[in-house]
């Protein structure tokens, strides 16, 4: 077996990669305090207040376009960036492409006052490299005793396009809705309990929408993604609900941080007699989302290009970014595109950062606390460097007789691991998959991922889709051997 070089990532046969990660964060945090006290406060790149939402040479979507604001979080990884998650379509749910700069076809606002268009970065929610929280809705109501098998079938088609990053799970729609999977459960756990999964003998009415508001509540209590949706898969009949029609479309679309969209698919069953689909064309208009409805069982091919579509509208979403002053407190974002508030404003807790950029230049005082902050950031950096190693985001050793071993030193986030000379960690071979796998390193540990390789990844000799890493634990992608130092 011959093994090339680690592709943007240094190998190291035998000896520890030097560690520079504490003077690394001691530069970064120079640099936020020198920006705390130099520079004005953020409020310098919010425009003023303006009656007119729409900025001379502001590009514009057209009359076949149309906006989604979906959420906005704040301070994400420590930073001091605030992230809108938007959609920017066309009438027929085609993802817009949206130009490389400035002018957007948007203006967005915080607590009322506009940020400066040249502040804005915006990317594709997909070369963001962040996950999709889903649910889905199983109706397992006698009435869906005639099509169980289809659902079943269009449940594991969506589980195909699920990616490394995303998270699922599982409610099931009944005279009693409950939660069968949560976030935590892993995929090929949820299959299983789904091959196993038939519908409920309690002839009592399906609470569908009480079902789907237990699904919005459990986003909105544990969703580990930045984005999220419900796919409700029914015939959608509702008898018996608490939850009301309007009760749970502002539950999914309320000026939280994060708004939800709503999919539907409708499957009849004819022998129990014709059924509307209103319900979840209703949830699934009111959130920007899309439904579909399959008269028979043999119509379950038209959901694969339904799923497809689902799935290129969040991967192409876009994802905004500015800076902002992590202050503590409450802060209201509005997306302006067109001369219209979509949907209107988003609530989010800004976290509490300790260097924020102060309301006025540097005074007399100013300069006397920066002085001393520098100078005690400088009596720490020997300590920060020194304790960098605790800190390290671990290695994998590859283990080769007769030679030494190879060490790959691991990042904090994604690292892709395969054949192919893009990877971050390059194995070149034969039982590697050009794609083979991805280590997900973040404060919380490292845990692997398969990327549907052909061997399969194995963790302590157990076939894995995913699993959280710990020191000293063997790793086999195909039939090289590896193992996880900490």
């Amino acid at each position: 077996m011959s093994v090339m070089r680690a592709h943007r990532l240094r190998e190291d046969s035998g000896q520890r990669p030097k560690r520079w990660f504490g003077i690394a964060r001691s530069l970064r945090f120079l640099a936020w305090t020198w920006l705390a006290f130099a520079v004005p406060s953020f409020s310098g790149s919010v425009a003023a207040e303006t009656d007119t939402p729409v900025a001379s040479g502001m590009r514009t979507l057209g009359d076949a376009g149309r906006a989604f604001f979906d959420g906005v979080r704040a301070g994400a990884d420590e930073g001091f960036e605030v992230e809108l998650f938007a959609r920017f379509e066309t009438e027929s749910g085609l993802p817009l492409e949206l130009a490389a700069g400035p002018p957007w076809p948007f203006l967005v606002r915080q607590d009322g006052a506009s940020v400066e268009p040249d502040q804005l970065r915006v990317s594709a929610y997909e070369e963001a490299r962040l996950g999709v929280a889903c649910v889905v809705v199983i109706d397992v109501s006698p009435t869906m005793s005639g099509v169980i098998d289809s659902v079943r079938d269009a449940t594991f088609s969506f589980f195909e396009r699920i990616g490394p990053m995303d998270r699922v799970a599982v409610v099931s729609a009944s005279a009693r809705p409950v939660l069968l999977a949560d976030f935590d459960t892993s995929l090929g756990a949820i299959e299983v309990m789904l091959e196993g999964l038939g519908v409920e003998r309690d002839p009592s009415p399906t609470r569908l929408l009480d079902a789907v508001d237990l699904a919005v509540r459990h986003v909105r209590a544990s969703a580990p993604a930045a984005r999220s949706l419900v796919l409700v898969i029914s015939d959608g009949s509702d008898g018996g609900s608490a939850r009301s029609l309007e009760q749970v479309r502002e539950a999914a679309i309320s000026t939280e941080a994060v708004r939800i969209p709503i999919y539907g698919v409708v499957l009849n069953d004819r022998s129990f007699g014709e059924r509307t689909p209103r319900l979840l064309r209703e949830l699934a208009e009111a959130t920007g989302a899309g439904w579909i409805e399959l008269p028979s069982p043999e119509e379950l091919p038209l959901v694969q290009t339904f799923f497809e579509d689902l799935w290129r509208r969040m991967r192409r979403s876009a994802v905004i970014r500015f800076s902002a002053s992590m202050d503590g407190r409450s802060h209201a974002l509005e997306l302006i595109a067109d001369g219209r508030v979509e949907p209107g404003v988003r609530v989010v807790a800004f976290p509490r950062r300790l260097w924020n950029p102060l309301p006025s230049p540097l005074s007399s005082l100013g300069w006397v606390l920066l002085l001393a902050i520098v100078a005690g950031a400088l009596v720490l950096v020997g300590a920060l460097a020194w304790r960098a190693g605790l800190r390290r985001s671990g290695s994998l050793v590859m283990i080769r007789d007769h030679a030494s071993p190879v060490r790959f030193p691991l990042r904090r986030g994604l690292n892709e691991v395969g054949s192919m000379e893009e990877n971050d960690i390059v194995i070149s071979a034969p039982a590697v998959s050009r794609m083979h796998a991805v280590v997900r390193v973040s404060r919380l540990g490292a845990e692997i991922h398969d990327r549907d390789s052909t061997n399969g990844t194995w963790v302590n000799e157990r076939c894995v889709r995913a699993a959280r890493l710990e020191h000293g634990d063997e790793v086999r992608l195909g039939d090289v051997q590896l193992r996880y130092e900490r």
